[in-house]
């Protein structure tokens, strides 16, 4: 895991620990201080049912004396400490948390009166133990897709179809978005039939599908590219690569073969 230090910026208010308050549009983070805290209850039991079905409901009991105290942050990243920031694409805000250790300046935060269902107390001691960031239990949403043809044909697999020695074979490369979010400078690249010689890889030409004309590949537009060669005798294959950047700043790219045999007319 790469290690990073962060620029934080938070806020602690009244309004953080009353019901139903909501800090969604102004943060995405927890900064969460150590704390030490008056008892004022005794060990509670408590039904404790997470609002995901995997965790499912628990019968717990709470312990006196809070641990944490955490409040709304926002968080800039300002050092990657072995490499550059790579953000991941398609991770929207979350209420699901990972918690990382964090290690902070001292904190000049003054005791202060806090109220929750336990009661009234006061906590003091803080010191910044843990970030808490936004975290979807799945693969991010975003990618590209292409599926290459030959003459109109998808033809992952050996042979393909069979087309005059000399002739004109046309293919048409199929770039879509299976994401959430627009991607933007698409391209379709070829390996020319040479996949290890990278020097004669040539761009398709791109012929439609932007149908907003904003320059940007869109979830519900398909963009067409289309280049051509000459057939020469024999199998022949090549491989047609698209690629992207999705709004995060991460390159998507999806490959897809093709192939087709040249063959000598009759005499």
């Amino acid at each position: 895991m790469k290690a990073v230090a962060l620029s934080v910026t938070f806020s602690i208010a009244a309004a953080a620990c009353a019901a139903g308050s909501s800090y969604a549009a102004d943060y995405d983070h927890l900064k969460c201080y150590k704390i030490k805290d008056q008892k004022t209850f005794k060990s509670a039991a408590a039904d404790l049912d997470a609002l995901q079905a995997r965790f499912g409901l628990e019968n717990c009991r709470i312990k006196p004396a809070a641990k944490l105290m955490c409040v709304p942050a926002t968080k800039t990243v300002t050092e990657l400490v072995d490499g550059t920031p790579e953000p991941v694409a398609g991770v929207t805000q979350s209420d699901s948390r990972l918690c990382y250790k964090i290690k902070c300046p001292k904190s000049e935060i003054e005791p202060l009166v806090m109220t929750d269902q336990f009661g009234t107390r006061e906590v003091r001691g803080f010191k910044a133990v843990r970030l808490c960031t936004p975290a979807i239990d799945s693969a991010p949403s975003g990618g590209i897709t292409l599926v290459k043809l030959t003459n109109g044909t998808d033809n992952d697999t050996p042979p393909g179809p069979t087309v005059p020695v000399g002739s004109t074979v046309t293919f048409t490369y199929l770039v879509t978005n299976p994401g959430a979010d627009p991607i933007s400078g698409v391209i379709a690249r070829d390996d020319n039939g040479t996949p290890g010689v990278p020097a004669d890889d040539f761009n398709a030409t791109f012929v439609g599908g932007d149908t907003n004309a904003n320059g940007l590949l869109d979830p519900a537009e398909t963009f067409t590219f289309v280049a051509s060669r000459i057939v020469t005798p024999g199998p022949y294959a090549n491989i047609g690569t698209a690629s992207g950047t999705l709004i995060g700043g991460e390159t998507a790219t999806d490959s897809d073969p093709d192939h087709h045999v040249g063959i000598l007319s009759a005499p």
